[in-house]
């Protein structure tokens, strides 16, 4: 079992490595607030959903093949990278859910990718095509929520992950909504879980803020990575 580095890099942007294998989630687009990273790393390039602070075709189609890297992602991506900006078809998986409860899994040199259609947060009537996803690579389980709050209906996978990443949106900065990770750890029990989309995004709460009430709450396992370019092994 090797170890897992994951790497915060603005709003929902992560690296996650096992120093022979690299993915990105939700981090080529245009006017990222933190634009020093390349991607040239990068294996996989692993997209939740289209919304702009999430995806640009132009920027993901160019690291792909900077990169010489694999974009797994739902079909909302399809067209703008295939036919927008034109990316070669061997350079792109689409995830796509025929039964929206049943998960569909793909594997990527050691990384083992298995998506799960959910609900983006502000999204009642589900327009937003949105995939999260389950992780298995270097021995470790990372389960990535993207910009949706259903997990609670993937009880039975999700059950003691080695790390959670949890998109923590809250755009009324409003602190009782920590009682959200709360349940989170109670209800999944991973050994970490993690908030991001809080780094280099001034309409959430804050990670200084954020920190504070989870040591107000006293609560465990739950860091908080407070710049970008801060890592932590798993």
């Amino acid at each position: 079992m090797s170890q897992v580095t994951i790497t915060v890099l603005g709003l929902s942007t992560i690296k996650i490595s096992n120093g022979s294998e690299t993915v990105y989630v939700d981090a080529f687009f245009k006017d990222h607030p933190i634009a020093v990273f390349d991607g040239s790393d990068a294996t996989v390039i692993l997209v939740t959903h289209d919304h702009g602070d999430h995806f640009s075709a132009e920027e993901t189609a160019a690291a792909a093949q900077k990169a010489n890297a694999i974009v797994v992602g739902p079909p909302s991506i399809a067209y703008p990278l295939l036919v927008t900006h034109p990316l070669p078809a061997e350079y792109l998986r689409i995830l796509y859910h025929q039964d929206p409860h049943t998960p569909v899994s793909t594997q990527i040199g050691e990384v083992c990718i298995h998506s799960y259609s959910s609900l983006h947060f502000s999204d009642g009537d589900n327009m937003t095509i949105h995939n999260s996803y389950l992780l298995e690579f270097g021995g470790k389980k990372i389960f990535l929520t993207g910009d949706s709050n259903t997990i609670s209906k993937k009880v039975h996978q999700l059950m003691n992950l080695d790390a959670l990443v949890y998109n923590l949106v809250v755009p009324d900065r409003d602190l009782s909504r920590v009682s959200d990770l709360e349940d989170a750890m109670n209800t999944f029990c991973p050994k970490l879980l993690i908030p991001v989309h809080i780094v280099a995004c001034d309409w959430t709460i804050q990670p200084a803020d954020l920190s504070r009430e989870i040591a107000r709450r006293n609560l465990k396992s739950i860091p908080v990575l407070q710049e970008a370019y801060t890592s932590l092994v798993i």
